[in-house]
């Protein structure tokens, strides 16, 4: 067995211009903190801005604009970033951020309120360019533990910004959330700016940049997103659900066939096909389809009344509050999967992660018949799926040159979205598959419907497991893997 480590390409500054690891770690942070609470701070006002405009499907484009400019815009700015330097257009970035949170926040006009989500919505590439960067600047062994403090930041983050968004939204109003994403904008723009070592000149001339599979990309993925979608808001949105299905899958099947032929892709689909990507995007599908409907099925649960046979009728804040230890642990579970994929390597991470999520989601759908057991089934969830999925850049990493990471990154981040919402459309149909009639004709899913949509994620991640038994062989003996860099 061959110690597993990346080709280095001599795309990262040399060691002796690299800044403290821990500033590194805190300005990618920040960096973070500003695009996940772009995608969560939003949510705790959505009753506010109902009160408002009066149309759920009209409020809804609050988030689905910015999820669908996320998932288009992560793997074009991560592979963008490559090219021309991660800090460069992390700084564009935020820029762009910050705009458009000031657009939002000085306007009540519903349409100019979306175009600033649109704006907001390239803080989906953050993830991706820091994920570039913790490999660009942080020595080799401690690329996996970085990978995995982002990741945790992430989730750090959504809760933090549940909180901060509702007290905003009781005293200032909901548009007042969005001068603390400016804030934040702010802030990472200084950090980014100050803390990180210059960005490497490019060698890259615009002219012979594939800009073609860029204009592909972007409405194929964002037509697939708003089929999904729009299957679930009703109205024409769902009528014309199957048209904008095969157009985006046509036009993915055409961009496909066009960065097969290019000399030099904007995004190398030859690359993200050899062993390693394809398995950690495989890892990132299985999660999202499946176990990353959890807390928002446990919510439906808790809140669901108690006539019903099946439900708790727990307030939205505590049920809320109860989600808080899962995210901290999740959080734990993520920084402790960095560390021990750099020492033993992902495999035995993918593998724990993978049998805990699958035995915790199958007890789930026996044991759900208190608070309590909900609340411990679905920690432990957490605490699996985050190590699988803090594993996926690390299998990344080890597949891909480090002068292509962030673009690598960004199709991860774009798989999950994709996946997420066919997840969450699957979760719905089996939700309703059975269901408990009320008062008015309101329909509840029923016991056995809950029992099925936890075993139906406890299925997704059986292959997580199934995958990582036979790569167990071709972990490194011993010390760490690197990831970053030469070996």
């Amino acid at each position: 067995m061959s110690k597993e480590a990346v080709p280095d390409v001599p795309a990262t500054p040399a060691t002796d211009d690299l800044p403290a690891p821990w500033k590194v770690m805190a300005v990618l942070i920040l960096a973070e903190l500003c695009a996940t609470s772009c995608l969560s701070m939003p949510l705790p006002a959505l009753s506010a801005w109902l009160r408002m405009y009066g149309s759920p499907i009209a409020v809804g484009w609050i988030m689905s604009s910015f999820l669908l400019v996320s998932a288009a815009t992560a793997a074009l700015c991560g592979s963008l970033g490559d090219l021309f330097g991660r800090k460069r257009v992390m700084l564009a970035i935020l820029v762009i951020v910050l705009i458009g949170s000031v657009m939002s926040a000085s306007t009540e006009t519903l349409g100019w309120l979306i175009a600033g989500r649109c704006l907001q919505g390239v803080a989906g590439a953050i993830l991706p360019l820091s994920l570039g960067l913790s490999r660009e600047v942080l020595p080799p062994h401690r690329v996996s533990l970085g990978f995995g403090i982002i990741i945790a930041s992430a989730s750090g983050s959504s809760a933090l910004g549940f909180p901060i968004a509702g007290f905003m939204t009781d005293h200032y109003g909901p548009s007042s959330i969005f001068w603390v994403l400016a804030l934040f904008a702010i802030l990472g723009l200084i950090g980014i700016g100050a803390a990180l070592p210059g960005a490497r000149r490019s060698s890259v001339r615009a002219r012979d940049i594939d800009w073609l599979g860029g204009l592909l990309f972007a409405p194929a993925v964002a037509l697939v997103l708003l089929a999904i979608s729009g299957s679930r808001q009703g109205g024409w949105m769902a009528q014309l659900m199957w048209p904008m299905l095969i157009a985006g899958v046509a036009l993915i099947a055409i961009w496909y066939v066009h960065e097969r032929r290019h000399a030099a892709p904007l995004i190398d689909v030859r690359l993200l096909a050899n062993g390693h990507c394809l398995i950690a995007l495989t890892l990132a599908a299985l999660l999202a389809v499946g176990a990353f409907q959890v807390t928002e099925t446990a919510s439906l649960l808790l809140q669901q009344p108690v006539w019903t046979g099946v439900g708790f009728a727990l307030s939205a804040t505590v049920t809320g509050l109860l989600k808080l230890p899962a995210i901290a642990t999740g959080s734990l579970s993520s920084i402790a999967t960095g560390w021990l994929a750099g020492r033993w390597g992902p495999w035995p991470c993918v593998l724990v992660g993978g049998l805990t999520t699958c035995v915790a989601a199958f007890s789930a759908m026996l044991f759900h018949a208190s608070v309590f057991s909900i609340f411990l089934l679905v920690l432990v969830v957490m605490i699996g799926l985050t190590a699988v999925y803090t594993s996926v850049p690390v299998l990344i990493a080890l597949g891909t040159p480090p002068n292509r990471t962030s673009e690598a990154m960004g199709v991860m981040a774009v798989v999950r979205a994709i996946f997420q919402g066919v997840g969450a459309q699957l979760i719905a149909v089996i939700l309703a598959s059975r269901v408990v009639i009320g008062p008015g004709g309101v329909h509840f899913p029923s016991d056995t419907a809950y029992s099925a949509a936890f075993g139906y994620m406890g299925l997704t991640a059986l292959p997580i497991v199934l995958l990582a038994l036979p790569m167990l062989w071709r972990r490194p003996t011993g010390g760490a893997t690197c990831v970053a860099g030469s070996s």
